[in-house]
């Protein structure tokens, strides 16, 4: 169960601030929104607010309760166990005020609290949970009540680790559906560069043609494999010993949530274009100098986190438009 209570927007220069805290439990997510203060209408709250599940299936809500003035409860069932669940404000539903949500996300299957900050941009947040090792008692625990008071003072900040180095990396939380990341995997045979990047953020340098605004169907998918290899390998060149070096290979694979990014998914299905990934592998010849020279940047994507992994050596390496380059340990 989600319980999300949302405190009414503080309205400063256009910017609509709310505040919440959300429960999640195994079966459903029960939202309840503080009305206190009517600005943007019943309607509108409940249609800003989404949520979805590792296939980036909508969960459809029903009204459970309501107050004219002060609240509105929403519940939504979820068919199994989530493994992530996934908040966004959609844009479109947003008008032309600018609007924040903050939410605190709980749960048994969580090691600590999480700190969402959805905006009327149209952001989206991952939250991962783990269900193993509790008992039913614990993951069905009555949700914790909030007072008036806690609901308007600022949440209790606490910061998600930092993702580990390695393939692990590429699927950490925080901003998995926000950032680039890549994978540099260095070893005497051969050299290997995954690129994962959220199928959203794909679509600030090319449009992916679909029927459906929210789904890329197999055949769509295989349309774009082509154009996507193109994009990602002309924007990352590899030097090796100082000579710029072609990929000996590259694949194209579109990943679920559930998927980790190194994973090879035994069939083809439609894929999320709200929570889906997109990972470009490329092979290269080896030496001893390696130099990656990265270019996949442009006005919404303004860096990259790529991991570079020689042997037992791991290093994270921010890259920017100030700084596009990397330099892998020398082999030997």
């Amino acid at each position: 169960m989600v319980l999300a209570l949302v405190a009414a927007p503080l309205a400063a220069h256009g910017l609509h601030q709310h505040r919440g805290r959300a429960l999640v439990e195994p079966e459903r997510v029960l939202v309840s929104v503080d009305l206190t203060d009517q600005h943007g209408g019943r309607p509108q709250l409940a249609e800003e607010l989404v949520v979805r599940d590792s296939r980036g299936e909508r969960l459809t809500g029903h009204v459970t309760a309501s107050s004219d003035v002060e609240s509105l409860e929403l519940e939504y069932a979820t068919p199994v166990r989530p493994s992530h669940l996934v908040f966004q404000l959609l844009p479109q539903a947003a008008g032309p005020e600018r609007r924040h949500l903050v939410l605190t996300v709980r749960s048994p299957a969580l090691v600590r609290e999480r700190l969402l900050t959805l905006t009327s941009g149209g952001n989206t947040e991952v939250v991962s949970f783990d269900w193993d090792g509790h008992s039913p008692s614990e993951l069905h625990s009555p949700p914790e009540l909030h007072s008036p008071s806690e609901l308007h003072s600022p949440p209790e900040l606490h910061s998600p680790p930092e993702p580990v180095c390695g393939p692990g990396a590429l699927d950490a939380d925080g901003g998995r559906l926000q950032t680039v990341r890549a994978l540099l995997r260095l070893d005497g045979s051969a050299t290997r560069l995954d690129v994962v990047v959220p199928v959203a953020l794909v679509e600030t340098w090319l449009p992916l043609p679909r029927r459906e605004r929210d789904w890329l169907t197999p055949a769509e998918q295989d349309a774009v494999r082509q154009r996507l290899a193109d994009l990602v390998r002309g924007r990352s060149v590899l030097r090796v010993d100082g000579r710029t070096t072609e990929p000996t290979a590259v694949s194209v694979t579109f990943l679920d949530l559930d998927d980790a990014s190194l994973d090879e998914p035994t069939a083809t299905r439609r894929v999320s274009a709200w929570t889906g990934r997109l990972r470009v592998s490329q092979t290269f010849e080896t030496g001893k100098a390696v130099e990656l020279e990265w270019n996949l940047f442009n006005a919404a994507v303004l860096t990259a986190d790529v991991f570079v992994l020689a042997g037992d050596e791991c290093a994270r390496h921010r890259l920017s438009t100030y700084s596009p380059r990397l330099y892998g340990p020398r082999q030997k």
